[in-house]
């Protein structure tokens, strides 16, 4: 687990308004790209990601009209690049940014909403233990 980056992620989020952001799309401008939080565009956790971290960029694949989160010199995307990025299991990666993770019932899922459950990650040492008390409280 790269806590470092992971911190660094939990801390740019927590900068990122609310207005600007969207569980459900990695970015809302795939010809524009994001460039900084006050752009026009509007991302999710990953997609916001690529602002913070060069390493991590947004890819919008024409064959299949769908933008994709990629991992320099690598083939993995989506949730796959943000395991391999931060270090963490497929898992975690996929409870971090997946939509259908969150409890979105009783409130509509925030920056700082999953900058908290980052955090969460970084008190637990066990991904395991984690991803199981996230099964039962998606709240979180």
């Amino acid at each position: 687990m790269n806590r470092r980056r992971l911190r660094q992620w939990a801390e740019f989020l927590e900068t990122i308004p609310l207005r600007k952001f969207n569980i459900n799309n990695w970015a809302s401008e795939p010809t524009i790209g994001l460039k900084e939080p006050h752009c026009n565009t509007v991302a999710c956790a990953l997609g916001w990601a690529t602002v913070r971290f060069p390493e991590l960029y947004l890819n919008y694949d024409s064959d299949v009209k769908v933008m994709q989160v990629r991992l320099v010199g690598e083939e993995c995307i989506d949730h796959d690049a943000c395991a391999a990025f931060f270090d963490i299991s497929d898992g975690s990666a996929y409870a971090l940014c997946y939509p259908s993770q969150y409890d979105t019932t009783s409130m509509k899922v925030s920056p700082k909403r999953v900058a908290r459950r980052i955090c969460n990650l970084l008190e637990i040492r066990d991904e395991a233990e984690w991803q199981t008390a996230l099964v039962g409280d998606k709240r979180n």
